[in-house]
């Protein structure tokens, strides 16, 4: 009991100074310039950690302070002590909470009355990813599955779903077709196909140029029968209902997970489209980069969200015409890449975001 009321006590007060050891309770998000700390219980992630203290669950990626003499920067284990900001998120070192003097505490029990030292003993290494809890991934959700790319090559010959067996006209999972494959196209029975519809044509926002069509992912059927003239096939999944004349292409499995990686060099890009049309774009919509693999970018990059710089007329006079420094929009997540284009999640959005914004795994403020 005596121990159980020192931890208690030792804990109230060595993070009491303008810091705060929380538990399960965060006290609400942080104001700015506030500093708490988070002791990681078994079942904890950063993004609920992120959650709680900064009132998003996609503010760690940002904040989170990445140690590159570490293999595995993300994985946080029960037991580590959080330093946490608005501005950054990171654990406390094991040297750094061996320097803490612990205090010694009197209490006055049943005579005699006794002194009672505490001594927190430091707590064991971890072993190697034993109990960890990894946090590298997004988990993708079946509406991102449907997001597509955008490509300039002609997909027709890819093949054509014909029909559906009872002659109806929106077709659903679980259903039976009958597809036609492009030109010397041979399907076996268990082949897998990716149906997908062309989308509407896109153009740079700022050059004009040409960047192809959206093709978005509908489902997948596997073939079941091969005829002389035609293969019969079963919807083994579809995001949305679907008609005859839907194509066809060799079967993608799509992304169901996502890991967070640090792009190799600095890219900078434009959205240059939105899924759906849409535009004023949000947390948790998907867009279209103009920046792909050749650019060095790539799945798990995460990317922040400015418009440019703006020109306005200094009214007094003194200043002439002044450059206004870019304003940050959000974040984005990419989540799929194609040699020249990409497709993102937006994370995190603090004003509507357009096409034509800017992207860049840089410091957009620079």
């Amino acid at each position: 009991m005596g121990r159980l009321l020192g931890l208690v006590v030792f804990f109230g007060l060595v993070f009491s100074a303008a810091t705060g050891l929380c538990g399960d309770e965060g006290g609400g998000p942080l104001a700015p310039g506030e500093v708490r700390y988070h002791k990681v219980v078994k079942g904890d992630t950063l993004w609920d950690i992120s959650a709680r203290y900064l009132g998003d669950p996609w503010a760690w990626p940002r904040l989170w302070k990445r140690n590159p003499a570490i293999e595995n920067p993300h994985l946080i284990y029960p037991g580590d002590i959080i330093r946490i900001s608005t501005e950054s998120m990171e654990v406390v070192g094991r040297a750094e909470r061996e320097t803490v003097v612990l205090p010694t505490i009197e209490l006055p029990p049943a005579p005699p009355a006794e002194e009672v030292v505490v001594v927190l003993e430091p707590e064991p290494e971890p072993e190697a990813l034993e109990g960890a809890i990894e946090e590298e991934t997004v988990l993708v959700g079946p509406e991102l599955r449907t997001a597509g790319f955008i490509t300039t090559r002609d997909l027709a010959a890819s093949g054509t779903v014909v029909r559906a067996r009872e002659h109806k006209e929106l077709i659903y999972g679980g259903d039976t077709v009958y597809i036609s494959l492009g030109e010397g196209e041979e399907a076996s029975v268990g082949d897998r196909y990716t149906l997908f519809e062309v989308g509407r044509d896109v153009s740079h926002p700022v050059t004009g140029r040409y960047m192809g069509h959206i093709i978005e992912i509908v489902g997948s059927v596997v073939v079941t029968s091969v005829y002389d003239d035609t293969v019969e096939a079963e919807v083994a999944e579809s995001f949305r209902e679907f008609r005859a004349g839907t194509r066809l292409r060799p079967y993608e499995r799509p992304p169901s997970r996502v890991r967070l990686v640090e792009a190799e060099g600095g890219v900078t890009g434009y959205v240059v489209a939105s899924y759906g049309g849409i535009g004023e774009m949000s947390h948790g919509d998907l867009v279209f980069l103009d920046k792909g693999r050749l650019d060095g970018l790539d799945a798990g990059n995460v990317l922040t969200v400015f418009r440019a710089s703006e020109k306005a007329r200094d009214p007094s006079g003194v200043h002439g015409t002044m450059t206004l420094p870019p304003r940050e929009l959000g974040s984005i997540i990419v989540v799929r890449t194609a040699e020249k284009t990409s497709t993102g999640l937006i994370t995190r959005s603090l004003q509507p975001i357009h096409r034509g914004d800017l992207v860049t795994t840089l410091d957009a403020r620079r």
